[in-house]
């Protein structure tokens, strides 16, 4: 239980990252409460407060499609930054990061192309469209990937 506060107490220190580059924070540091939800003995958790409703600055920006939109994509950034770093053992992160076919940024995802991969599945892989995997990378051809070739994921 110890390792899994620790853990959530990283994460949540990467997701507070994230969301200080779009948000001005209420406190610049991570808190610890007793919540239940917070409590859970096998995996990392964290509430996340996104702003004040009774705050009218807080409140008319939770209004905004695109604010809620900036806060979700750094809520996941923070998240995703934090199992890249620390993979779960046996997760498909760790499984990947240890074959070398996963390279993470904070900016970006890419995937080094193994033997076996295909566009169709890369995509699914990551959740993203193939029409988009083709745009970025600058694939004409309908699946034609290499081994060893890095694919910047969108």
């Amino acid at each position: 239980m110890t390792d899994t506060q620790t853990r959530s107490i990283k994460a949540g220190k990467m997701v507070l990252s994230e969301l200080g580059r779009q948000n001005r924070l209420h406190k610049k540091q991570v808190e610890q409460a007793a919540f239940v939800v917070l409590k859970s003995p096998d995996i990392p958790s964290m509430l996340v407060e996104t702003g004040f409703i009774t705050n009218p600055e807080d409140a008319r920006k939770l209004k905004s499609h695109a604010h809620r939109t900036r806060i979700a994509r750094s809520i996941y950034t923070g998240i995703r930054n934090f199992f890249h770093k620390q993979p779960p053992l046996g997760t498909l992160i760790a499984q990947e990061k240890s074959k070398g076919t996963l390279v993470a940024s904070s900016k970006s995802r890419k995937h080094r192309v193994k033997s076996g991969d295909t566009l169709s599945d890369i995509a699914t892989r990551y959740n993203v469209s193939m029409s988009g995997l083709r745009r970025i990378n600058g694939i004409k051809a309908a699946d034609h990937i290499q081994v060893g070739q890095l694919l910047e994921i969108p």
